[in-house]
Order: structure tokens, then C-alpha cells, then sequence
């Protein structure tokens, strides 16, 4: 009898689990291509990389209504002259609250209000049944202002970090989005960041750029002894950035 009942207690928690597991709803995936144009001294330089967002529902009992989404991408790089590079990362300078995902989100659709699983399938139903974009809008992204006096100034962009030498991790430095001219020298400025809807294959080839990325992985930072209790700021993020800022996934 005892038997029967650990039985049925079995059978009843396993039709509760796909009970649960049948209240996911659908996945839905949108790619984008993501571009840096960069005026220099020597004329427009561009780089580009594809990424891809995804976001659906849970509905359970007990909880409720539950979101989830996921974000898969790499860093955007862009060849300078002088052998010089600029990464255009896959974190903000504001990654407690706007994340590269909402980036994208907020260029495709206008009227994205933080509801990503609604927003994905809005900007969805701008394909075709084939997956080609019927509408494939290209934005660029705008600065925010400083929010009062003594607050440090974060950008909408993505985070922006160049090399004093390509081979070496710990001389990483934060470009400035209104002042390229301090990292570079004359003559250079962001001509704009746009987003745009694509089937592209999503890129991996930040591998190659950075041929360190993998061995850095398991490391906390790219730079060594990274402040115990950082203060708010871009500087202080800059010391916690680890290879994750350049890839979703290990190169």
C-alpha cells in the first residue's frame, strides 16, 4: 500500500512538471547587425558584427507570469589607421540597467517599453514566413545627457575600449563616445552606431582579433587586482572588465 501511494505521490509531481514545462511559450529569436562608422584622418572606417536575441514566456501557477530572454554576440572591432583598434563591447557603460539587448530592441521597435517578449515579436512580424525582412530599419544611437550635475556621464552605446598594445589584456582603456580625439589623436570621432535587422549567421571571429580571449576566460579581469569595493564609475568598470565584455561564449 505504502508503495502505491510513493507511486502515485511520483506520478502526481510528474504531470505538475510537464504541466510546467507545457506553459513555456515559444522562443522567439531576432538577429542584427550592429556597425561603428568612425571619421579618421584617413577617412571612414567601418566594422559591423551579428548578434541575436531572444525572449519568451513562462506562465506558471504559483509564480505567475515569469519573462525570460538571452543574448548571444561579440564585440564589434574596428581597424584604424596606425595599427589601432576600437571595440565597440557586448556590455554598456550602464550594465545595471541597459543592457545590449535593449539597445537593439529600442532601434528596431519604437515603441519598446522594457517588454522584450512583445518587442521580439513585433519587429517578428515585420518578415516574411521565409524570415527575410520585409522592413530592415537601420537607426543610430543617441547619447544621453547627464542626469544632474556630478553624475558621471554614460553613454546609450555600447561600451567602448581600445589597447595601448593588442597583446597585452591589462592595457585595455576606455574610449571616450564624445571624444575619440583623447585615445587616438585629431582628426577622429563616431560618425554614428546603427542597428539593423539581418538573417546573417551570427560572427565569431573576435577569436581571431583577440587570440588571448580564450586563455582569459576563466580569469575575473583583464586587468590584474581588480578593486575589492569599486566605486560608480566608468573607470572602475573599465578594471573589472573581463573577456565575457568581448564575447557571450567562449571563443
Amino acid at each position: 500500500m505504502r508503495r502505491i501511494s510513493q507511486r502515485a505521490v511520483v506520478l502526481f509531481l510528474a504531470t505538475i512538471v510537464l504541466g510546467l514545462s507545457s506553459s513555456c511559450s515559444k522562443k522567439q529569436t531576432i538577429r542584427f547587425r550592429m556597425t561603428v562608422q568612425v571619421e579618421t584622418p584617413e577617412g571612414l572606417r567601418t566594422g559591423s558584427s551579428v548578434m541575436e536575441i531572444s525572449a519568451w514566456n513562462n506562465s506558471f501557477a504559483l509564480n505567475g507570469h515569469v519573462r525570460g530572454r538571452s543574448f548571444n554576440g561579440e564585440a564589434i572591432s574596428v581597424e584604424l589607421p596606425g595599427d589601432r583598434t576600437l571595440f565597440a563591447l557586448v556590455v554598456t557603460e550602464r550594465p545595471a540597467s541597459f543592457e545590449i539587448f535593449d539597445i537593439a530592441l529600442d532601434t528596431l521597435d519604437p515603441t519598446y517599453n522594457n517588454d522584450w517578449v512583445e518587442s521580439v515579436e513585433r519587429v517578428q512580424r515585420r518578415k516574411t514566413p521565409g524570415g527575410s525582412a520585409t522592413v530592415s530599419p537601420i537607426r543610430s544611437l543617441g547619447l544621453t545627457k547627464k542626469l544632474q550635475p556630478g553624475v558621471p556621464f554614460r553613454s546609450n552605446y555600447p561600451m567602448l575600449v581600445t589597447f595601448r598594445d593588442i597583446k597585452v589584456p591589462a592595457s585595455v582603456e576606455r574610449v571616450d563616445p564624445q571624444n575619440l580625439s583623447a585615445s587616438f589623436g585629431l582628426g577622429y570621432r563616431i560618425r554614428a552606431i546603427t542597428v539593423e535587422e539581418t538573417d546573417r549567421p551570427i560572427t565569431q571571429k573576435i577569436g581571431e582579433k583577440l587570440p588571448w580571449l580564450s586563455s582569459y576566460w576563466e580569469r575575473s579581469t583583464l586587468i590584474p587586482n581588480p578593486p575589492a569595493y569599486p566605486e560608480d564609475t566608468i573607470e572602475s568598470e573599465i578594471r573589472l572588465l573581463g573577456a565575457a565584455g568581448f564575447s557571450t561564449k567562449r571563443p
